[in-house]
């Protein structure tokens, strides 16, 4: 999963870098979704998949 994240923001840095100021259109759409993807998507794991979220009875990691 951080792996995807990284690749989405490697790919949203590389894109804004490359784009001109003055974006319209496309280039405007594919910055737009690279954002939400990883700002939405860092927030979803945050909320979803934190430590909080084990299975009851689970024992936590380094637990006995």
């Amino acid at each position: 999963m951080c792996a995807g994240f990284a690749a989405a923001n490697a790919a949203w840095v590389t894109w804004a870098v490359l784009t001109p100021a003055e974006t319209r259109g496309a280039e405007f759409a594919v910055d737009l979704l690279l954002m939400l993807v990883t700002t939405l998507g860092a927030a979803a794991h945050a909320l979803f998949a934190g430590p909080g979220r084990r299975a009851a009875g689970a024992p936590a990691a380094g637990a006995e």
